[in-house]
């Protein structure tokens, strides 16, 4: 292969400021480049001779300019040799910040070519390069011809943003026990070599094998190796009190017969939640077929840790006052930091947070209820709004709640109102106490307007599923994200049901709720890669995790779903729609790195000594972060068109 005889040419579609030689290569040579590398390996012989026909092949000098921030780029470039550089701009304008280096099998700009806008960064050559180039109408065209290609294109912002996710990880390889736990199968996490044995096994012989074993804790399983039960020393413990205790006793009269079991594929977060709901410290996994794979213990999972879950959970339901309760939410507050330097992500972090918040929450309520007895014949659900609602809170969270009562035949709606908000008025005192600020749009279940009868909270969904103003509606949002924390869930979920019939049916509501959501987009600019305050610094939640929680309730709202989370809600409604997996996928990796930046900025923000905010300056992340942002947000605007696209014209579907 030889550079073609002639002068250098500068190429303008190429780059401004490239000096370009065109290079002599055979189409069978192209071939042979291409199909070394994805998405080209997996393509049919006619499609790869149809771009043999149409690429082109140059040689680019060093240090060479190939495209610059607001350039809607002209041309598909495939790196056959060489490097070529993505620069971000920074605050100064000489500032040059490394975002990644493309070698040999690389293609640059995928993304922006397919989205038909320009370029973020600039991309500049290391050294001589040669390129395969071909032409943005080449490329569209190609689209059509090959599938694969198209797929490739279409999911090329997930694949970058999932490898993004991946090297971030990566930076806590040294110390990660806790993350691998906590984000892995059980499958993986399980001990296998766990003690077990038959049910008719005497108690003599089974302390006997506990004491060799080292361990505490003894699995009964039948001939299938399925669990039946556990046994442990404080089973033991408390039938030695028992006079008619007997050595020889068949293991299975003294065993838990109810213990937690849970899929292999259930990840360490999820047996964590389970310990500290049923206030034990181990699971036991299976596979499809009921089959032990092993035992799950609590200090497997937090081993990292001087606080367990599960400690924290039962200090929990032991504390009587809120000095106790108290010292219980610093207690969450110093595990969520832990968690975070070891690297756990975010979707498994905001929901084991906002767990133990709710059992702290249900805590406080219970304490408070006790001194109530005016109200042990009121029937209610303490409502939980918001971030709180979505299972989503962070390290920086007020408190959104409120009450739906039922009305007895004794009283009247404003006597039980009266009742309610003496009581209300305390708990939210108390969490305040506990360090959940109180709400400063006084959505508290202290406010008269957030404690009300079921008819009354139809009647305030009935206003706002037909507002009158976009405003009113922008100040109702919190409200569809409500849940039940403590009470009659019977309350809230009828509510619920209600409300997901209710939503599909309104003419009025989706073009409100799509033109609030649209207000604000993704904070990407032309010339510099982020468009900031003026402080130079991009809110996290308001400009990114807030795109996505917008839209996700949309979704749900017009296809009847439940669900309150944010993956939950794009997952069920994306299955209705009949969306690709792939596309949900990448919006909700998009919406959980996000949500990962935040909650390590907030955690950064506190080891420095600083108040925690949502706030960051895009030009002191690192190359990663910086990526990452920029992906997510990406994602978060291909939301955005999609629902502009499904409701511009005010259709529920």
């Amino acid at each position: 292969m030889e550079p073609t005889a002639g002068a250098m040419s500068d190429l303008q579609e190429i780059g401004r400021d490239a000096v370009s030689i065109p290079f002599s290569m055979e189409n069978g040579q192209r071939i042979d480049l291409l199909r070394r590398w994805a998405p080209f390996d997996a393509l049919p012989e006619s499609e790869l001779r149809w771009l043999a026909e149409r690429i082109e092949a140059h040689l680019i000098e060093p240090d060479a300019i190939l495209m610059k921030p607001g350039d809607f780029p002209a041309q598909f470039l495939f790196i056959a040799r060489g490097t070529l550089r993505i620069e971000a701009m920074g605050r100064a304008s000489d500032e040059r910040r490394v975002l990644a280096e493309l070698s040999e099998g690389s293609c640059f700009p995928v993304e922006a070519l397919h989205e038909d806008r320009p370029v973020f960064s600039t991309c500049r050559s290391v050294d001589e390069a040669l390129l395969l180039v071909l032409s943005r109408e080449d490329f569209v065209e190609f689209q059509s011809v090959s599938p694969a290609f198209q797929a490739f294109c279409e999911a090329r912002s997930a694949i970058l943003l999932e490898q993004s996710r991946q090297l971030y990880q990566g930076q806590f390889a040294f110390n990660r026990a806790s993350y691998q736990s906590l984000d892995s199968p059980l499958a993986a996490i399980a001990e296998p070599d766990c003690a077990t044995c038959a049910p008719e096994t005497p108690v003599r012989m089974v302390v006997k094998t506990l004491a060799g074993h080292g361990g505490g804790t003894m699995v009964v399983v039948d001939e299938a190796r399925r669990p039946l039960g556990v046994f442990n020393w404080r089973d033991l413990i408390e039938h030695l009190a028992d006079d008619g205790y007997d050595p020889e006793t068949p293991v299975a009269a003294l065993m838990n017969h109810r213990p937690i079991i849970l899929s292999g594929q259930a990840l360490g977060y999820e047996a964590a939640m389970a310990m500290a709901t049923h206030s034990t410290r181990h699971v036991l996994a299976v596979d499809g077929k009921g089959h032990l794979l092993g035992l799950v213990l609590e200090r497997d999972l937090f081993a990292l840790q001087k606080l367990g879950f599960t400690q924290i959970s039962d200090a929990i339901r032991r504390a009587i006052d809120i000095g106790s309760a108290a010292d219980r939410a610093a207690d969450i507050r110093q595990l969520a930091h832990n968690l975070i330097e070891q690297g756990v992500g975010a979707e498994q972090l905001t929901h084991l947070v906002s767990t133990l918040n709710d059992q702290l929450a249900k805590r406080i309520i219970e304490n408070e209820l006790a001194l109530c007895p005016g109200l042990k014949t009121v029937k209610f659900s303490w409502l939980v709004f918001g971030s709180e609602g979505r299972h989503e809170q962070t390290l920086s969270t007020d408190q959104d709640n409120g009450i739906a009562f039922a009305v007895p035949a004794d009283l009247t709606t404003e006597e039980v109102r009266r009742r309610l908000l003496d009581f209300a008025g305390r708990v939210n005192h108390q969490l305040d106490r506990c360090g959940f600020p109180l709400c400063k749009g006084e959505v508290m279940a202290s406010n008269p307007a957030c404690c009300l009868s079921v008819d009354e909270w139809k009647e305030r969904f009935r206003d706002w599923l037909t507002p009158a103003s976009q405003q009113a509606l922008l100040d109702a949002t919190i409200y569809f994200d409500f849940r039940s924390l403590f009470g009659s869930p019977k309350l809230a979920h009828g509510l619920r049901e209600w409300l997901a019939k209710a939503a599909r049916g309104s003419t009025r509501l989706f073009p409100f709720l799509v033109q609030a959501a649209l207000q604000r987009s993704p904070p990407l600019g032309l010339i510099r890669d982020f468009v900031v305050d003026q402080n130079g610094s991009v809110d996290l939640k308001l400009s990114g995790v807030t795109l996505f929680v917008d839209a996700a309730r949309i979704l749900a709202l017009a296809s009847g779903v439940t669900a309150t989370a944010t993956h939950e809600r794009l997952r069920q409604a994306g299955q209705q729609r009949r969306i690709l997996e792939a596309e949900v996928e990448a919006w909700i990796n998009g919406f959980h790195s996000l949500q990962q930046l935040r909650v390590r900025n907030q955690h950064e923000q506190h080891v420095q000594g600083g108040e925690m905010s949502n706030l960051v300056d895009p030009t002191r992340l690192d190359a990663i972060d910086r990526k990452i942002l920029i992906e997510s947000l990406r994602q978060a605007g291909k939301l955005q068109k999609r629902i502009e696209t499904w409701f511009g014209g005010g259709s529920s579907m």
